[in-house]
């Protein structure tokens, strides 16, 4: 776990280094008229917002089956499980909210030489992806138990219980559904976002 961790913190830290110097390049080129601040404000509020999501959902599953992290995800049990658990959330949630924020920005110029939404509606249109990750992250916990291969149950119930493998193949299925969900609310939100009225 602790070795995932220093690249993962270079990548953000490359990523800031990027955008301010981008910000700052900009503002130096075109005075008075630099924009590109406001896109990177909007991506870093989606990896905040993923970062949040990410972190919860991994404790409420966390707390539903240990043994899908500690199996599955292979993060130690132990004292510190829940900390480990809530740095993966993060890091998950963060990834997946930047790279759906960058979705949003692209469906929001692509071919047009404005911003078809203000930066507001693009905000507000975040719900979607939300929403979506929720819904589906529910009902892959009720509908995965059910379409679970049995060999596959058979093979984890050699070292869990039956109790402790129905939890495991819930959250699964929630994961599932969080994943799939996500991306389902993305292109629905592009689409949200291409069908709008270009701004004057």
């Amino acid at each position: 776990m602790e070795l995932s961790s220093p690249p993962y913190a270079l990548r953000l830290l490359a990523l800031l280094v990027l955008a301010v110097s981008l910000v700052v390049w900009e503002s130096l080129r075109r005075p008075g008229r630099f924009t590109r601040w406001r896109e990177y404000a909007f991506l870093a509020g989606c990896g905040l917002a993923g970062c949040v999501l990410g972190v919860l959902n991994d404790q409420i599953t966390s707390s539903l089956s240990p043994e899908y992290f500690v199996l599955g995800k292979e993060i130690p049990a132990g004292e510190e499980f829940r900390l480990r658990v809530a740095s993966l959330g993060a890091k998950a949630g963060s990834s997946a909210g930047i790279i759906a924020g960058a979705f949003y920005l692209f469906a929001n110029t692509f071919r047009s030489p404005r911003p078809i939404v203000s930066y507001r509606r693009l905000t507000i249109l975040t719900w979607k992806p939300i929403a979506s990750a929720i819904v589906l992250g529910v009902a892959g916990a009720l509908l995965f138990p059910r379409v679970c291969p049995r060999g596959l149950i058979n093979d984890l119930e050699t070292v869990l219980t039956a109790s402790e493998t129905a939890s495991f193949v819930t959250v699964w299925g929630a994961h599932i559904g969080v994943y799939v969900g996500a991306a389902v609310g993305v292109l629905w939100g592009v689409c949200g976002i291409r069908r709008e009225t270009p701004r004057e």
